[in-house]
């Protein structure tokens, strides 16, 4: 599936082609309608929560590269610091998630939570790959 990267180049492209054929009216907003429409379609895509919740566990991640990448970490490392954050969200239904700060301090928890798990979809995919590829290496 092409990335939303990808849709607006070819977009780009379609666009620069039919430029140099001589079509020069309106240009412009037909090349921003369709990128628009791109950028609806992806949103569409994720949702609103799923969309936000995506960007701000992106946000996270690049507050943390100085860290380094995640494929050759522990999957028992990822899994103890998401049950961290997960354990943190304990009685989230208490008095003490009531303010404001104390609610943006459970989104944090759930936004590391969600990147530790991600981290090991993330390896277990990548090793999933490779056994897949031998497999094919090997039937070929």
């Amino acid at each position: 599936m092409p990335t939303l990267k990808d849709r607006i180049a070819e977009i780009l492209s379609d666009c620069s082609s039919t430029y140099k054929l001589g079509h020069k009216m309106h240009l412009n907003i037909v090349v921003l309608k369709r990128i628009m429409n791109e950028i609806d379609k992806e949103q569409k895509i994720l949702g609103p929560a799923l969309h936000w919740f995506a960007e701000e566990m992106e946000i996270d991640l690049r507050r943390n590269e100085h860290k380094g990448g995640w494929l050759d970490g522990e999957l028992d490392y990822y899994r103890g610091k998401a049950l961290k954050h997960l354990m943190a969200l304990e009685n989230i239904d208490s008095i003490k998630f009531k303010t404001i700060i104390s609610k943006k301090h459970a989104i944090d928890h759930c936004i590391k939570s969600a990147n530790y798990m991600m981290m090991i979809a993330h390896n277990l995919i990548e090793e999933l790959k490779k056994e897949v590829e031998k497999k094919v290496e090997k039937d070929e």
